[in-house]
C-alpha cells in the first residue's frame, strides 16, 4: 500500500511502518523493522533491522518501500551481504 494524500502518516516525519515478519529460504524466521538513530551530533538516519533467534543484522541501505515488499523479497534483502556504516555519519 502507497501513501496517499488521504494518509495520515503520508508526510509524518516520525511515521515508521509496521515490524515484518518473514521466512528465508532455509527456513529462518526474521522480524524486520525500520529504526531510527543519532549520532553524538545529532544528525538523524534510519536503518532497517532484522532479528532471529541467533542475532541481527541492520541495513543502511535498503529501499523506502521495504515494508511493501513481497514475502520472499523482503527475506532476500535481508540475508543478502550488507555494507557497514551509516550514510553521512561517523563511526
Amino acid at each position: 500500500m502507497s501513501a496517499s494524500a488521504n494518509d495520515p502518516t503520508a508526510n509524518d516525519p516520525l511515521y515508521l511502518p509496521p515490524e515484518r515478519q518473514v521466512v528465508d529460504r532455509h527456513g529462518t524466521s526474521w522480524s524486520v523493522n525500520e529504526v531510527r538513530v543519532w549520532d553524538a551530533s545529532g544528525r538523524q538516519a534510519r536503518s532497517l533491522v532484522a532479528a532471529n533467534g541467533r542475532g541481527f543484522r541492520r541495513l543502511w541501505h535498503f529501499p523506502a518501500n521495504w515494508s511493501e515488499l513481497q514475502d520472499e523479497e523482503l527475506a532476500e534483502l535481508v540475508t543478502q551481504t550488507v555494507q557497514k556504516g551509516a550514510p553521512g555519519m561517523s563511526l
